[in-house]
């Protein structure tokens, strides 16, 4: 690729991040070995001595592979480094505090409210020193004295660090790893009575300011815009602050591909960028114009950034810039590439954990995709017209960016928005006005007339913005979800279209060649998955809290068997059942609620491939002893009150099975019991959900 030869810091960030991948993403080994990094300082210290072989033209492949193991082996050291850093800190907290102790907490992050709580992210403390252990994931009772802690806050508590729970059903999202990348290991909850101020802060003043900056400008938004979800919106869109984003809305402009403006990103930044570039056009006229102008448009762009919260995809957009505006400042040209390349390094030097985050991720690959495909795919039509070129170039913009990050967003969010270049044309000129309008409130809020104008215009805009997003996802076949893919086949993906689209560039045959075997065997793949999908026959017992799940699959179709209430709690579903079934390509679901009303004793005793099994609900009533039966499976849900014993002389069970939908206080009494008949027993509150092949 040309933009190699003049992006050298691609050529840098590519090793780095390999080393980096594998040992963070993939977890080959996270010891400390210095094996790689030795032979790549060898082979370049080798190189740089000899100088027959560093002035070759003929040796310069040597030296070439030998500074690509020097970086790679930097980044597999720099990723080791930091897991086994929060491995020792995890230990030592864990070790440390198995009941409640007494920990000073510093809160990191301003409170995210929820209906009882309020949630914040705070460092550890030990209480006889100075010293941060480990974050931690709080959540404070609502009262009068925890409305009022803020960020950089120290309080002393009395509470008990506990790991937070792995996924407990199958396919579902991975919360504890997702926490364990940006650092987090722990959670606790703490009573209104066992928190205390210590009357401190310690606080970072630009973080401070910044998160006082934006709760000032977000009570300007309140003040003028007199709607909740236009507040929500403005908030998202300007400030970065979503907290306050109903799940509906943000469910509503995800399905229909206009999520990327709620998140403020490189768009925004550019948006920023542009608006100051012309304000600031004069400074042109005058001697080192340029210089001071590069010095204001840094301060904006940073100050802007801090404001919506340091975002990962602010970050790199707002390092990007930077590169720009200082090369522009010395009359340098320079490559977006290069540019795009020093800013992922630099973010990876700072955490690189943050090459897990899925806005980074999706960010890096939208503008590389922008910039690589976009002038590729915009200069295959021509139009006469300005206002069809203008659209045209915004459909270009769409489809690169589509393309670029389609297979991560169906890898992570199982859903593709079919009407997204319909969206994009008209909801990205809607957040750059209500980005402008924003900006332009901020500024004459002391105008009182003027501003609430403003804030009329703007709360209009926000509103048939809404109206047009819910008014797509009315219309048929608007997305298309429960689209599951493995990691191996979002490559592939990714390899058939960069492949189709070199051949539809380049006409070498050899390319398309190349992605008819990627699309072969991304077919066999699917093959595959689809004959183990037929011989399935399995048993599966949810964990989810509160809620009884118990699910019988034959082949793609299943027949679940729920507690009441979860079936009309769509985001338990969302979260719990939907991934597995998706995972696994079942299409067809019966959906039965066994309550005692509409549960028959056909179904609470079931012989499934010569396994036995008996569902034991609320409505069970005691058992007269006519005999002994053995069962495979005793399943216990929707806290029966029976005691199990009086099960027990009827049935001896191989194994019982608790759901979580029971008592805490219940199934201990119900584990006492299998204990003292040597009975194996499951509890899905503990041990997470129970998968039972029944075709062995």
């Amino acid at each position: 690729m040309s933009f190699l030869k003049t992006a050298p810091f691609f050529r840098i960030l590519i090793p780095f991040l390999s080393g980096v991948i594998i040992v963070v993403c993939f977890k080959l080994n996270t010891q400390l070995n210095p094996t790689v990094l030795l032979v790549g300082l060898t082979g370049f210290i080798f190189c740089c001595l000899n100088r027959s072989i560093a002035r070759s033209y003929r040796f310069r492949l040597v030296l070439g592979i030998s500074i690509n193991f020097l970086l790679f082996g930097f980044g597999y050291h720099f990723g080791c480094a930091v897991l086994l850093k929060d491995k020792a800190h995890s230990v030592q907290v864990g070790a440390s505090h198995p009941d409640k102790e007494v920990i000073a907490l510093r809160l990191i992050t301003p409170p995210a409210s929820t209906s009882k709580t309020y949630k914040f992210i705070a460092e550890m403390y030990a209480t006889e020193g100075e010293q941060a252990r480990q974050k931690i994931m709080i959540y404070i009772l609502k009262n009068g004295s925890s409305a009022l802690l803020g960020y950089g806050d120290v309080i002393v508590a009395r509470l008990r660090p506990e790991f937070i729970a792995p996924p407990m059903n199958p396919h579902e999202f991975n919360y504890k790893q997702y926490l364990a990348n940006r650092g987090i290991l722990f959670s606790s909850f703490i009573d209104s009575s066992d928190w205390i101020s210590a009357k401190i802060s310690r606080v970072n003043p630009i973080r401070q300011k910044g998160y006082q900056l934006r709760a000032n400008l977000i009570d300007v938004l309140n003040e003028r815009l007199h709607n909740t979800e236009s507040v929500s919106i403005a908030s998202a869109i300007i400030l970065g602050y979503k907290n306050e984003l109903g799940h509906e809305l943000k469910q509503a402009y995800a399905a229909s591909g206009a999520m990327h403006i709620l998140a403020v990103s490189g768009l925004h930044v550019g948006l920023i960028y542009v608006i100051f570039s012309h304000i600031l056009s004069f400074l042109h006229k005058i001697r080192y114009g340029k210089f001071i102008k590069a010095l204001l448009m840094l301060f904006v762009v940073w100050s802007f950034a801090v404001i919506t919260g340091l975002s990962p995809s602010v970050e790199r957009a707002s390092i990007m810039l930077s590169f720009i505006i200082a090369g522009q400042a010395f009359y340098k040209n320079i490559s977006i590439y290069n540019s795009l390349a020093a800013s992922a390094f630099f973010l990876i030097l700072t955490n690189p954990l943050i090459i897990t985050y899925v806005g980074f991720q999706l960010s890096y690959l939208a503008v590389f995709g922008i910039i690589l495909l976009q002038p590729k795919i915009n200069s295959l039509f021509y139009f006469k017209n300005r206002l069809l070129t203008s659209i045209w170039a915004l459909c270009s913009v769409s489809i690169a960016a589509q393309l670029a990050t389609a297979p991560l967003g169906l890898f992570y969010f199982h859903q593709f928005p079919v009407y997204f270049l319909l969206t994009n044309l008209f909801a990205i000129p809607a957040a750059t006005i209500i980005l402008y309008l924003g900006i332009l409130l901020f500024s004459i809020n002391t105008v009182e007339w003027l501003a609430n104008i403003c804030g009329l215009v703007l709360n209009k805009v926000i509103l048939v913005l809404n109206g047009l997003i819910y008014h797509l996802n009315s219309l048929p076949f608007a997305v298309v979800n429960e689209i599951h893919i493995s990691t191996l086949q979002m490559m592939l993906v990714y390899m058939i279209l960069f492949l189709f689209f070199s051949f539809f560039m380049l006409r070498h045959v050899s390319y398309l060649y190349t992605g008819l075997i990627a699309l072969i065997a991304l077919l066999l793949l699917q093959i595959i998955e689809t004959v183990g999908m037929f011989e399935r026959k399995q048993m599966i017992i949810y964990s989810i809290v509160n809620k009884g799940a118990v699910e019988f699959v034959n082949g793609s179709h299943s027949t679940l068997l729920f507690d009441t209430g979860l079936l009309k709690d769509e985001r338990k579903m969302a979260y719990h059942i939907y991934p597995n079934w998706w995972a696994n390509n079942m299409h067809t679901h019966l959906l039965m609620n066994y309550n005692k009303n509409n549960m028959t004793s056909r179904l609470r005793f079931l012989n499934l491939n010569t396994r036995t099994i008996l569902i034991v609900d609320g409505s069970f009533e005691q058992i007269k002893n006519s005999g002994r039966f053995h069962l495979d499976y005793l399943i216990l849900t929707g806290n029966p009150k029976v005691s199990l014993e009086t099960i027990l002389i009827v049935f001896t069970p191989k194994l019982v099975i608790f759901d979580s939908s029971n008592s805490i206080k219940r199934i201990k009494q119900w584990k006492e019991a299998c204990l003292e008949s040597g009975i194996n027993y499951h509890d899905t509150r503990i041990q997470g959900a129970i998968i039972v092949d029944l075709n062995h």
